[in-house]
């Protein structure tokens, strides 16, 4: 992860400009942590994603957009239904659209990941079934 800093703002200074610019550490930390979390759950490094059901390859910052950033902005809308409850009744379609939407890509990306791990998984057990054994005997 270090190395993986280091060489972030070493891109950022050999930017044009790169020196009398202010460097967002959000950005890069951001980034970063968002790798070393998917590397320590999924056991491998997730650079981008096939998506059949998107039709697309999902770079590991849209990755991260889907499964963090748009929930956090999902969870700050303002439904005006809420202070009206005697209104629920009337349909905000366009907000009901858009958390849909966000439902539906975030279900995908968490498919698509967790069917990796599963595939993982099995391979390991496949390749050294001895490990089952020693885990049974330890228990």
């Amino acid at each position: 992860m270090v190395d993986s800093l280091i060489c972030c703002l070493n891109a950022h200074v050999a930017k044009p400009n790169g020196l009398n610019r202010a460097v967002n550490f959000r950005e890069i930390f951001e980034h970063e942590l968002f790798r070393l979390s998917l590397k320590q759950t999924l056991g491998l490094d997730v650079k981008s994603i096939c998506m059949e059901k998107l039709g697309t390859t999902v770079s590991m910052q849209n990755i991260l957009h889907m499964l963090v950033l748009d929930v956090m902005e999902a969870v700050t809308e303002v439904d005006w239904r809420d202070f009206f409850p005697y209104l629920r009744w009337i349909p905000n379609k366009k907000l009901e659209a858009r958390m849909k939407n966000l439902k539906f890509r975030r279900h995908a990306v968490m498919k698509v990941l967790i069917n990796e791990r599963k595939k993982q998984v099995f391979v390991e057990r496949v390749s050294c079934p001895c490990l089952l054994k020693n885990k049974k005997r330890l228990l």
